[in-house]
């Protein structure tokens, strides 16, 4: 059974049966993806996922990372953080080690035979400048050239961003709109986020992956075993908060809350966050975090990378909380809805497109209505526990992978649609077919110059 298959436990069959209907008009065609960091983050978490389930349906779906030093990464975090609204800009200094890195990448990154680049988020955005992007039938072998139906006669590039662009540094957007110029779309996570920029804009929600180490069904022995083995207290009321320690997720905040509420009833917090590779800014958190925490025994700060212990925490969780600052979805929100949990988390980002008000969750603006509305969870369970009902089938209709799956396709689709040219000639054909007997051939680029006017 292909993984694919098994997702019809979840959405049912007839979903599934569509997406291999859309992939199988795709099987000649390609992908890839293009990031800054394999573990830590939630994108790299979703291309876990649904690269693998994007093949099984038909496209060719690869990914590829992008390499850079701390210097680059303490660049490409300050241009994340300006673009989040925060109060930094990029210096010429900045600028100069980003291009350096983003032209190293380029040098060595070999794109030019995919039908479509997606680019995810600022980091590797520059990369754009450095390809051609003509048509990739040019680097395709002779052997799979010869059996394409169609042509495209040039290659788009797709710019992903999951980030909140509400209210971006105006210098940082204007240094990275060279860049998306360039683009032939962008894809956001929600409406709200629609650039000024006179391209083709998709909206498309980031998705969870029922099947993850992280959200699989877990049994009452393995819970207990994770709390035990992290020295987690599994019969006290716990509030948890899981996400990496970044100055837009407020871990202070959350302390803060957690102590008014902790006059009133007594309970545990517990703050689970890994480190991103492509974040250096996650050890200066932790550190601010750690010296508010030490000062009570009931404060928990976990950095272990442990899908199953996320896991664990998040089904032993009373209130699961994400008071972020900026949040351009909140997948760690989309988690805990699906285990059935009770989320409080911020009013702000893309958070709201999850969370209906008293129905699947309850949305708070800062600290006070925060630790108010835990307290409340905490006090009527059956309420709690109602939301928690309504947060997973929310999450069964609009945030499963299998979504996801089905927008690429979609996406890819509606994008190469407009670049797609004639056939190559039954004479062209049998040229190359003659070509192709001769053995070794150089590069096909400089054995068939007739095939640029194929695309003209």
């Amino acid at each position: 059974m292909k993984k694919l298959d098994k997702y019809a436990e979840f959405v049912g069959e007839d979903c599934v049966q569509q997406i291999y209907k859309m992939g199988a008009k795709l099987a000649e065609k390609s992908m890839v993806h293009v990031n800054s960091t394999y573990y830590g983050g939630g994108v790299a978490e979703m291309l876990t996922s649904y690269i693998p389930l994007l093949n099984e349906a038909g496209l060719k779906t690869e990914w590829r990372l992008l390499r850079g030093d701390r210097d680059f990464f303490m660049v490409t975090k300050k241009m994340h953080n300006s673009l989040q609204g925060m109060k930094v800009e990029l210096t010429s200094e900045d600028i100069t080690t980003y291009e350096a890195t983003i032209s190293q990448n380029s040098s060595f990154m070999n794109l030019e035979w995919y039908d479509m680049v997606v680019i995810d988020d600022p980091q590797p955005c520059g990369m754009v400048a450095h390809y051609r992007r003509e048509s990739p039938s040019l680097y395709k072998p002779l052997p799979l050239l010869l059996s394409l139906a169609e042509l495209q006669k040039k290659q788009p590039w797709v710019w992903r961003c999951h980030l909140d662009l509400t209210s971006p540094n105006r210098k940082t957007w204007r240094y990275l709109k060279k860049y998306l110029n360039d683009y032939e779309a962008i894809v956001v996570s929600a409406r709200k986020y629609k650039t000024s920029l006179r391209k083709p804009h998709y909206f498309m929600a980031p998705a969870i992956d029922p099947l993850s180490e992280k959200n699989r069904r877990l049994s009452s022995w393995e819970v207990a075993r994770e709390l035990s083995r992290n020295g987690i207290d599994s019969q006290k009321p716990m509030i948890l908060q899981v996400s990496r320690f970044d100055p837009w997720k407020d871990p202070l905040g959350v302390i803060h809350a957690y102590r008014k509420v902790k006059k009133e009833i007594d309970c545990q917090l517990v703050l689970m966050g890994g480190m991103a590779a492509d974040d250096p800014e996650g050890d200066a958190i932790f550190r601010n975090a750690y010296s508010e925490a030490e000062k009570d025994k009931d404060i928990s700060l976990l950095t272990v990378q442990s899908d199953r212990l996320v896991n664990a925490l998040q089904r032993r969780a009373d209130v699961v909380v994400q008071k972020s600052l900026r949040e351009g979805f909140g997948l760690t929100v989309t988690e805990a809805m699906w285990k059935g949990k009770p989320v409080v988390a911020s009013r702000v980002g893309g958070i709201p497109l999850q969370i209906e008000n008293r129905v699947n969750g309850l949305l708070c603006n800062g600290i006070d209505d925060c630790a108010t509305k835990i307290s409340y969870l905490l006090k009527h369970k059956r309420e709690a526990e109602a939301i928690g009902k309504n947060a997973t089938e929310k999450v069964r209709k609009d945030f499963l992978v299998t979504r996801l799956v089905r927008d690429e396709l979609e996406l890819f689709q509606a994008i190469t649609r407009g670049f797609i040219t004639k056939s190559l000639k039954s004479s062209e054909q049998m040229l190359l077919s003659m070509l192709l007997k001769l053995g070794d051939l150089p590069p096909l680029k400089k054995t068939v110059p007739f095939l640029k006017r194929v695309h003209e």
